[in-house]
């Protein structure tokens, strides 16, 4: 399980994570979908994606990229969350 900080953005390099900071907080960044991209890319078929409650379709894109690369996505259903959006 991994947690990012706040308006951190997650990469990673041969097998290394590295995080660093959003230069632009103005304009909405998905992290989550961004963090999951890295990983998908980084572990394909080996990376576990799960999307809880949450807002909007933040998550979709990045649970897509799993997807596309061989891993495991898990979303809670509309019914069951706080956020059902």
């Amino acid at each position: 399980v991994y947690l990012l900080p706040p308006h951190s953005l997650l990469e990673v390099k041969e097998n290394k994570f590295f995080l660093s900071i959003a230069k632009d907080r103005s304009e909405r960044i998905s992290v989550i979908d961004l963090t999951f991209a890295a990983l998908g890319r980084a572990f394909g078929p080996r990376t576990v994606g799960i999307v809880l409650s949450g807002e909007g379709s933040d998550g979709t894109q990045g649970l897509k990229a799993i997807g596309d690369a061989g891993g495991l996505t898990i979303a809670q259903s509309p019914e069951s969350s706080e956020h059902p959006s």
